[in-house]
């Protein structure tokens, strides 16, 4: 309900025009995105930097070998948001059937470190999902990693990691698919109660003065 004194005041427009602002839209770019190779199967051990896209699985189905995927956002100047989703593409065939994959973020720093960032302990799982769930060429996938970004944010960490890897890692058929163009899309509305405070604040300073 509107109160009668912003009724009989010229700055009724002003306020629902306010009151229906858009919410503030980002989009976070990937610092990079690399499939990063373990030779010890599931311990990073000797591990080294694959593609330049999040390919991940074991290319020769034997549980010798297995890869991650990995990409970081700077999140430095940011603030917390009532929305953010992790988008990327799948853009690799998918190798070896049905076979379920893991996100999961982990305190990252923009840079590659292929033994630290294949193995960092992990943050939270953003989701487990089901290869088939997708095909090669599907865009925008994306999954809801609010909370975990807000928790980095408060934290104060420079970036933020998610990365990509088999549920099982010791798989006894081949399993491989690529993921890339990944991004984080940001989204904050703004809270209408903060909203209306400033600006009742303005309009009665002006209400004020057209009275004088």
């Amino acid at each position: 309900m509107i109160p009668t004194i912003i009724k009989s005041t010229p700055l009724l427009p002003l306020i629902l025009l306010t009151l229906t602002s858009p919410a503030e839209a980002v989009v976070l770019s990937s610092a990079f995105e690399r499939e990063l190779r373990s030779a010890g199967n599931n311990t990073g051990t000797g591990a080294t930097q694959g593609i330049g896209s999040m390919r991940i699985g074991d290319e020769l189905g034997n549980g010798s070998r297995d890869a991650r995927g990995v990409t970081e956002f700077i999140i430095t100047g940011q603030t917390t948001t009532t929305s953010a989703m992790l988008q990327f593409d799948q853009t690799g065939i998918l190798l070896g059937g049905a076979f379920n994959i893991v996100i999961e973020a982990y305190q990252a720093n923009g840079t590659v470190e292929v033994v630290a960032d294949y193995s960092r302990t992990s943050t939270g799982t953003v989701a487990t999902f089901s290869s088939d769930d997708y095909n090669f060429n599907d865009t925008g996938i994306s999954f809801d990693v609010t909370s975990i970004y807000n928790a980095a944010i408060t934290n104060g960490d420079d970036a933020i990691g998610f990365r990509f890897r088999l549920e099982d890692e010791s798989p006894t058929t081949q399993q491989v698919v690529t993921y890339s163009n990944s991004k984080l899309n940001v989204t904050t509305v703004p809270e209408p109660s903060s909203i209306l405070c400033v600006t009742l604040g303005a309009g009665m300073l002006i209400f004020r003065r057209n009275k004088k």
